[in-house]
């Protein structure tokens, strides 16, 4: 079973656990019908209360999104050809939190950096990131 078949059938159970509740049965006997754990019953059950319905469906998965389709990798490069002043940064050019910020700021995303630099690096995209200067080759200050 896949994982979005599986996230679907535990909400599917998250559902038929609060319809039985609310047609009766006590926690601990939707808990046995459906053999689930009780706490888990009382949770969704807590949650349902204070939330409705929302709050027992399947959440998205959660670590750092996905940025494998090119409508993603488009939408980036076009972010890196502005100025990543536009985007709250006082560099003049691009680091990887500077990123980071200009992506939770255009579309809400939350990634570490850590994982941009590897994503850019995938992409062909890190040279967009500002260079630190190379230490020079030593000189050889013998006289001769």
């Amino acid at each position: 079973m896949d994982r979005s078949a599986s996230k679907k059938l535990q909400e599917r159970i998250r559902f038929q656990a609060i319809d039985l509740f609310l047609s009766g049965l006590t926690p601990t006997r939707v808990a046995l019908q459906l053999e689930v754990c009780p706490s888990a019953v009382c949770l969704w059950i807590r949650l349902f209360k204070s939330h409705g319905r929302e709050a027992l469906l399947a959440k998205h998965q959660m670590g750092h999104p996905k940025f494998s389709s090119q409508a993603h990798l488009q939408d980036i490069r076009l972010l890196l050809e502005k100025d990543p002043q536009c985007y709250g940064s006082k560099k003049l050019h691009w680091t990887g939190p500077a990123i980071v910020r200009a992506l939770k700021t255009k579309w809400g995303i939350a990634i570490h950096p850590k994982y941009i630099y590897r994503w850019l690096d995938r992409n062909g995209l890190k040279g967009i990131l500002g260079q630190k200067s190379k230490p020079s080759a030593p000189t050889d200050h013998k006289h001769k």
